[in-house]
């Protein structure tokens, strides 16, 4: 499976990101949010809330826009606002909150045989919307076994390392 933040968002994905509050402007490879935006997060994030959960509650979910996007996201602005001092505490609300039903699905699956998505031993099919639940927690279980599996193969490099009496370097990005 490829790395979210490496491929190119489609037409649709794009239309559906430049439609968000938190987003100033999308690309085919970027993203680029709006200062507002990068301030309500770092502020949220300093309060205890995770990073994967505030881009969530965005309409940016990690289905569409990959784990790796938000981490580098929260790297970079960690280090510019090391000087920066917004002045206290925000109100509690967030201007860039997205209603559960305007947040991003996922691809429509094609309908199969009379226009339900799929049948079952006793004939009956779950609605539209159970379905596109399913599909963004099989593609965000996805993402997160990638991750696993990459950290696996990090943690593995360097025990060979520790083995054989030496540091071993970092091995090239992976997959």
């Amino acid at each position: 499976m490829a790395n979210r933040s490496e491929t190119m968002f489609s037409a649709r994905e794009m239309r559906y990101l430049q439609s968000l509050p938190a987003v100033e402007r999308v690309s085919q490879k970027r993203i680029q949010y709006t200062e507002e935006f990068k301030r309500d997060c770092m502020r949220r994030y300093r309060n205890g809330e995770s990073p994967a959960k505030i881009f969530r509650s965005a309409g940016l979910d990690t289905a569409l826009i990959g784990y790796k996007r938000i981490e580098r996201c929260f790297a970079r602005w960690r280090r510019t606002e090391e000087g920066d001092d917004d002045g206290g505490e925000a109100p509690n609300q967030s201007g860039f909150e997205v209603s559960q039903t305007d947040r991003w699905v996922g691809p429509a699956m094609p309908p199969v045989n009379d226009g339900r998505y799929f049948t079952t031993r006793d004939d009956t099919a779950p609605d539209s919307m159970d379905l596109q639940t399913c599909l963004l927690v099989v593609a965000q279980q996805a993402r997160r076994i990638d991750q696993l599996e990459h950290k696996v193969k990090q943690l593995e490099h360097r025990l060979e390392g520790d083995a054989a009496g030496g540091d071993a370097p970092e091995p090239a990005s992976a997959v």
